[in-house]
């Protein structure tokens, strides 16, 4: 749908999976299950909230809300609502009161609860409670682009090399999705990252640089399907099998030595 600055997300009871969203907000209807994976609010400019929920259930996994600049006072508003927040980053979001920290992030109404874990929020002290969460920078690549222009389609929301997010998820892979919002594996190198977006395609050996080590293991991998141990860091196109079209993308992130 055509978005404006008070554009909406309305899903039905379900999941909203692997989404950039781009000068939108979520207002599920109450009573309302709602799971959001893989997802990305970026540089948009709501009215009120970037997530309003009253009398619903949110699940969010693996999201990078960034860039945010609410008319309201918190990102996420939480009445007589349950939610669930694991392995996301939110980053750079801001009020008009120039609040930036974690206090901004959310608000809690009524019979409301929120477990989060396994996420950044800037300014973090704990009191939210909740595991594996911090306020550290999460090396987000570009977020405004190469044009300098929030909410345009060139908009970096990756993890660099170095972020303290990369393998910093919940260790328990059971309830995540086979990719990413790119359509990488979501978990190579052992661990899922925290936001939308895995660290790690075509890093073999998990040093976090494409290089000649890891070109060296490609034979390995180019045998057939899942032929080798942590092949899935060489499936660029997430088909599931490792295949000259994948060598072809290997080429683009090698960095020479």
């Amino acid at each position: 749908p055509a978005g404006s600055d008070d554009g909406g997300v309305n899903p039905m009871a379900g999941s909203l999976t692997q989404k950039r969203l781009n000068r939108f907000h979520l207002n599920p209807e109450p009573r309302q299950a709602v799971s959001l994976i893989n997802t990305v609010f970026a540089n948009n400019t709501p009215l009120t909230n970037t997530i309003s929920a009253y009398g619903s259930f949110l699940d969010i996994t693996n999201c990078t809300i960034a860039g945010e600049r609410i008319g309201g006072s918190d990102v996420i508003w939480l009445n007589d609502t349950s939610a669930e927040i694991t392995n996301c980053v939110f980053w750079d979001n801001m009020n008009p009161r120039g609040e930036s920290g974690e206090s901004m992030h959310f608000q809690l109404s009524g019979q409301s609860a929120l477990d989060i874990n396994y996420s950044v929020v800037p300014g973090w002290t704990g009191l939210l409670g909740g595991v594996g969460n911090s306020g550290n920078d999460p090396l987000l690549a570009d977020p405004h682009g190469l044009d300098d222009i929030p909410g345009t389609e060139d908009d970096n929301l990756r993890l660099m090399p170095g972020s303290p997010a990369i393998n910093a998820g919940d260790a328990d892979k059971s309830y995540l999705p086979v990719t990413d919002l790119d359509g990488h594996g979501r978990v190579l190198c052992g661990r899922v990252d925290i936001g939308a977006y895995e660290f790690g395609i075509g890093d073999y050996d998990c040093n976090q640089t494409v290089h000649l080590t890891d070109f060296a293991n490609w034979p390995a991998c180019m045998t057939g399907p899942d032929s080798a141990a942590d092949c899935e860091s060489f499936d660029f196109d997430g088909d599931g099998d490792v295949d000259l079209l994948d060598f072809y993308l290997l080429e683009h992130v090698f960095v020479a030595p």
